[in-house]
This record gives structure tokens, sequence and C-alpha cells, in this order.
């Protein structure tokens, strides 16, 4: 019987960490899916849209210096988050109305892209951009199997329509 895990597993070394859990999620083709930045997607560039941020790769080494690890997603949305929380901040002067806040963070997002790309946001605030991998156990290593591009990775914008490209034999 297959097994699924949602963002919350994929790629945790906990699971190819430890042998039992590595050979029982090999045998039963566990499989997680989980956002990747689009350079981690194939998109071509290695340039961020703010001329404050450095190149992806510098960010994604600095990343791995201070916390081991190169694939932390979340480590690259928490980056982009406090990118526009500053942006914003430098444009209103303070945080004092919660309204204008959100319309600054809202506005920022428009023209940002940082190393988890393009930060279109929803009127919520939700991201409305974005690629997801589709990894599974083999062995005791993750392995890409598939990726879903939401957008062209670049300029934030839907392709017209989404594409799974998968990797090595289609299932």
């Amino acid at each position: 019987m297959r097994r699924f895990g949602s963002d919350g597993n994929a790629l945790s070394p906990v699971v190819t960490g430890d042998p039992g859990a590595a050979v029982f999620a090999a045998q039963t083709h566990f499989q997680a899916a989980t956002f990747i930045s689009p350079f981690e997607a194939g998109h071509d560039g290695d340039a961020t849209m703010s001329a404050f941020l450095s190149p992806f790769a510098a960010i994604k080494a600095k990343i791995r210096e201070k916390a081991g690890s190169a694939g932390l997603t979340y480590a690259y949305t928490a980056y982009d988050s406090l990118w526009l929380a500053g942006l914003a901040y430098k444009r209103l002067g303070s945080f004092q109305e919660a309204a204008k806040v959100v319309t600054a963070v809202l506005s920022e997002a428009r023209d940002f892209r940082g190393p988890s790309g393009a930060m279109r946001l929803s009127p919520a605030g939700d991201r409305t951009v974005g690629d997801f991998g589709f990894f599974e156990v083999q062995g005791n290593a993750w392995v890409r199997k598939a990726i879903y591009h939401g957008t062209d990775g670049l300029t934030g914008m839907a392709t017209g329509s989404p594409a799974l490209t998968y990797e090595g034999v289609t299932p």
C-alpha cells in the first residue's frame, strides 16, 4: 500500500535518517509534495528582483552555513517575508495602522522576487504563484519525481495552464 505525506514531512531527514523508517518509506513508495523555489524547479536565471537582495546562490549558501541545510524552503519564504516587512516599513515609516501595513505589504509584493520566487499575494495575503516538488523515498534518500509548475517562476505570472513535469519515467 502506497503512503503519502505533506510538506511537513517532505524531504525530512527524520524519514530517511532512521533505517527502519527509510525501509518502510521505500517499500511503500512514500511520497510527499512541498513548495520549492523557482530556481530549484529549474527556471532559468539566478537573479532576484530587488536590488537589495543577493543572488539566489549566495542566499542559499548563507542559509546552508547558518542552518546546516540548503533545502530549507521555509527559510527562503521567511527570508522573503522579512524583506517584504522591511520594505513596507521603509515605505510607511511605522507599523501603527494595520490597514496601511497590509496595503504596503501587498504593494511591495507585486514587484518582489526573492529566493522563494515571485511574491504575488492575494488581497487576503496568500501567495498566488509557485512551484511544487513531488518527492519519493528511494533507499534512504529523497528523490524528486515531478514538478508542478504553477507559474513561469520569474515574473510570477501564470503560464496559461499549469504543468506537471515528471522526472524520468512518467507513472
